[in-house]
């Protein structure tokens, strides 16, 4: 089965690391920023990226370990 795509708007990517998933999108794979937002209130961070045309927003989300 395949999909007969004629575009893609955008790709969201949910990580827990934020830093580690900052630098392989951008450094490793060479995603360019297009803004970058700390939301306190959420205790986490929105990376807004592009590759080409496609927008692909990565949100941090922040865990709670155990207790």
């Amino acid at each position: 089965m395949s999909l007969d795509l004629k575009q893609i708007h955008h790709v969201a990517i949910i990580c827990s690391d934020y830093e580690v998933s900052k630098h392989f999108y951008t450094q490793i794979l060479g995603l360019r920023i297009i803004a970058e937002h700390h939301r306190a209130e959420r205790h986490s961070y929105k990376l807004d990226l592009a590759i080409g045309s496609v927008n692909v927003p990565i949100d941090s989300i922040h865990i709670v370990p155990d207790t």
